[in-house]
């Protein structure tokens, strides 16, 4: 199974942006470095919208 079984996301307290990405995959941790970031891009909004039928396995966890 390759599923993530954790992932943690590192963020920079003095912009809010994050800088580390570490995922547990198969009991081993990767972890991705993030050294650049742009922002104040246009990104249409489906573009960040999560299609649950697409992924009907998945358990999706909302924490609003």
């Amino acid at each position: 199974n390759n599923s993530i079984q954790e992932m943690r996301v590192v963020v920079d307290v003095s912009n809010y942006l994050p800088y580390s990405i570490r995922l547990k995959q198969n009991g081993n941790w990767i972890r991705i470095r993030v050294n650049k970031i742009q922002v104040g891009k246009k990104c249409n909004d489906s573009q960040f919208k999560f299609n649950k039928s697409s992924y009907p396995n998945v358990e999706l966890i909302d924490l609003r």
